[in-house]
């Protein structure tokens, strides 16, 4: 018996994608060429049952560095001789922030680690196991932040030289940030009441998604921008599309939250505008080469220089259920299941016998 896996992101490294479930945690990696799937490891110091532990993977040298959602820790693992590393994250105003950590980028041997709901920019120095934060940018988003009960960013960056850019969700600004000064600013994009869930760049032009009910715009990097109206029934402080990606000719605006995704399949003529029927865990560009994306539904599309690969994103019911059941019982922190308020949600691997056997 075959069971799916939701994953938010993932990385490749060679002829594998790496990623880790959301739903427990469980490191897996699935082979492109053939879709078969591996279980790798889990993170250290975490229960086997907390889910959204991290989503962004990023390879460096032989590693993977998990940017952490939930999780306490940013983790190092050496792919080689299986070694980790943890690194605390320090509480910003004495507070553990969830969800903290959605995106990270791989820049001069440094990690850049942009918070989603945290409010810092984390950078790691890969070669000193230095850490730094820079907090004052999001000093801004505060009080909105607190307002609107909404992250500061999401998942998106675009990377150009050795300059970063992503969009906000509480506000119509682009945030950019110099990776060797740390300088930055915000770009004002669109009308006062934008707001935005990702970002990508076409060589010429930015695309920024909506956050919630607003249009689409196409940014010239300066003044210029374009409202795009995506032909979604709009309803009031509700999270539509989760990200835009640029592919060839075309721009994807991938839904997350509501059936329909929509695509511009001639980005000069950004007006004619289509909806198809799909939701996406994400859809993205995951390297110069690599194109990944996986729906709701666990189909996974791998599109590379060599061809595409299409696979229902999976794992055998038995392995993964021994799995975490040998690793709680072999594990200190996996003695007693933790209490969490409002409860664990039941998904296909970890069902309700599955939890009474762990129990």
């Amino acid at each position: 018996m075959k069971i799916g896996i939701n994953t938010e992101d993932c990385v490749r490294v060679e002829d594998y994608i790496y990623f880790i479930s959301r739903d427990y945690n469980v490191i897996f990696r699935l082979k492109i060429k053939t879709g078969e799937v591996y279980i790798v490891g889990s993170l250290p110091e975490e229960h086997m049952l907390e889910c959204q532990l991290g989503a962004k993977i990023v390879y460096a040298n032989g590693e993977l560095i998990f940017a952490p959602m939930n999780a306490k820790k940013i983790w190092r693992y050496n792919i080689n001789d299986k070694k980790w590393i943890g690194y605390e994250k320090k509480k910003v105003n004495g507070v553990e922030t969830p969800r903290a950590m959605f995106q990270a980028v791989l820049y001069n041997n440094k990690i850049i680690f942009m918070g989603s709901n945290y409010p810092a920019i984390v950078i790691l120095n890969l070669e000193t196991n230095v850490i730094e934060y820079i907090e004052e940018p999001y000093k801004r988003y505060i009080e909105l932040f607190k307002k609107e009960n909404d992250c500061f960013f999401r998942t998106d960056s675009v990377q150009i030289g050795n300059e970063l850019y992503w969009a906000s969700c509480l506000s119509n600004e682009v945030f950019r940030f110099n990776m060797d000064t740390y300088e930055y600013e915000f770009i004002i994009v669109g009308k006062s009441d934008y707001k935005y869930s990702g970002i990508d760049y076409d060589g010429k032009f930015f695309w920024l998604s909506p956050r919630k009910n607003t249009p689409a715009v196409r940014w010239d990097g300066v003044n210029d921008f374009s409202a795009i109206n995506l032909p979604f029934v709009r309803k009031e402080n509700v999270a539509t599309i989760g990200n835009v990606i640029c592919k060839d000719e075309s721009v994807i605006f991938a839904s997350r939250f509501i059936e329909d995704s929509f695509v511009i399949k001639d980005k000069n003529n950004f007006s004619d505008v289509e909806a198809f029927r799909g939701q996406y865990w994400f859809n993205k560009k995951i390297d110069s080469d690599t194109f990944v994306s996986l729906t709701m539904g666990k189909d996974i599309c791998i599109e590379t220089n060599d061809g595409k690969y299409e696979y229902e994103l999976c794992v055998d019911y038995n392995l993964i259920t021994s799995y975490i059941a040998e690793n709680m019982l072999n594990s200190k922190n996996d003695i007693e299941i933790p209490f969490k308020l409002g409860g664990y949600n039941e998904v296909n691997s970890v069902d309700l016998g599955v939890f009474l056997k762990l129990l």
